[in-house]
């Protein structure tokens, strides 16, 4: 695989992790000593969609959760011998109020 990500790569391709996978499964299918091209099939341009929409969905989903870490922190309880993670709003308590929500 990273043969077939610095191919493109140099092809000047911007291809996601399935892009990549379909690549190297076709070149994979191919006789040995075969050269590498970029497939030009349709399922390469929807895999090639896909990894478009999955990176902005991992961005917008980053953005989010660093908006979230100020407000929240995660809590690890343990409830019938299983650690689970909760989140749970952040308070800080100051000498002037009881609670100020941050």
């Amino acid at each position: 695989m990273p043969r077939v990500a610095a191919f493109l790569r140099e092809q000047q391709v911007e291809a996601g992790p399935a892009s990549e996978r379909y690549m190297a499964v076709t070149q994979a299918r191919l006789p040995e000593g075969a050269p590498l091209q970029v497939p030009d099939s349709t399922t390469f341009r929807q895999l090639h969609h896909i990894d478009t929409q999955q990176a902005a969905v991992d961005a917008a989903m980053t953005e989010e959760q660093l908006q979230r870490a100020c407000e929240y922190r995660v809590v690890r309880i343990k409830l019938h011998g299983a650690v689970v993670p909760v989140q749970v709003k952040y308070w800080r308590v100051t000498r002037r109020t009881r609670a100020t929500e941050l």
